[in-house]
């Protein structure tokens, strides 16, 4: 979450110091109260860049002229630029507020993020008959360095979490043993299992619902981690995903979010464990679900699924968050 602020913030000082190396400019502040006297002083508002400014002057009172003729005049400047401003002060004002306005833009996604994954795994809560109380959420995490476990909030109290992850194979890890803390809390029982999503290591029909969030990016067959989400699930279970998907071609954009993923998918999969910016995970599943015959059918039906931009997560901005039923 923090790659558009720290982006954002990049771009800015390299405007900046081209701003400061190729113009000479005199930043004021606004300051009503005290334009009538700077109109007397003779002060004026100047910047040398006509393209980034226009240069206005502060109306200087003539000594003939009535209080009353003054004040008018000096009304109507009242909001040229008075108080002088150090180029630094600017700079770092300037670069102070696009920090802030991505780190608020960003805070706000991911608001909205959390509320539409809340409302998502309201799929799975279940009750009467639609009971959903043993789920496996594949790709659960458990890295110490990294973390996981970020879904306990989102369930119903009641529920049997079983988390599998290749980095909970072997000793139990910190992570796993403040998330199962954390999941007691929340009146939920959790078990960490060392696994792949290609090798689910349970009995056929095993679940009533598996979550995947964020983890068909990084599988080494995604194809044959879906038939293990098909084959575990019992019939009328429901797979739920939150996934990152290759953008929709954007027609005419020379570099859009598309091309981006491209260009940087190498780099993404050196740098974070193997994950892929251009896999059409979104497609992968519609298919599955009896979208094109030309594949084999895993899932009776598409309950739901939409696709989000979230523009504070570049480069996986674009996103699909559904639920197939098996």
């Amino acid at each position: 979450m923090w790659r558009a602020p720290i982006m954002c913030l990049s771009v800015n000082i390299v405007a900046a110091f081209t701003w400061w190396l190729c113009f000479e400019v005199d930043a004021y502040a606004f300051c009503p109260t005290t334009a009538k006297a700077q109109a007397r002083a003779g002060r004026y508002t100047s910047c040398t860049s006509s393209s980034l400014y226009r240069r206005r002057e502060e109306y200087v009172a003539p000594l003939d002229m009535s209080s009353k003729e003054e004040q008018e005049r000096a009304s109507e400047n009242k909001y040229l630029s008075v108080t002088k401003l150090s180029r630094e002060q600017v700079l770092f004002g300037g670069l102070a507020a696009c920090f802030g306005s991505a780190y608020l833009g960003a805070s706000q996604d991911q608001t909205s993020y959390r509320a539409r994954k809340r409302d998502l795994f309201r799929s799975i809560a279940g009750g009467g008959e639609n009971e959903f109380r043993d789920i496996l959420e594949v790709g659960v995490g458990g890295n110490p360095k990294v973390g996981g476990f970020n879904n306990l909030e989102f369930y119903r109290r009641g529920q049997r979490i079983i988390g599998v992850d290749p980095t909970l194979s072997g000793e139990p890890s910190q992570a796993l043993e403040r998330a199962t803390e954390k999941a007691q809390k929340l009146g939920l029982t959790l078990r960490g299992v060392g696994g792949i999503a290609e090798e689910l290591p349970f009995e056929t029909g095993s679940f009533d619902a598996v979550v995947s969030t964020l983890v068909f990016c990084s599988v080494r067959d995604p194809a044959a981690a879906l038939r293990e989400v098909s084959r575990v699930l019992r019939p009328g279970g429901k797979f739920l995903f939150v996934e990152h998907v290759h953008a929709p071609d954007e027609g005419l954009s020379i570099l859009g979010l598309r091309q981006q993923q491209e260009l940087l998918d190498p780099l993404q999969q050196l740098l974070a464990d193997g994950c892929h910016l251009t896999r059409e995970t979104d497609q992968l599943i519609r298919d599955s679900a009896g979208e094109s015959p030309s594949r084999n059918r895993l899932f009776s039906r598409i309950e739901t699924i939409e696709s989000v931009r979230i523009k504070s997560m570049w480069p996986v901005s674009e996103q699909v968050f559904g639920v197939v039923v098996k």
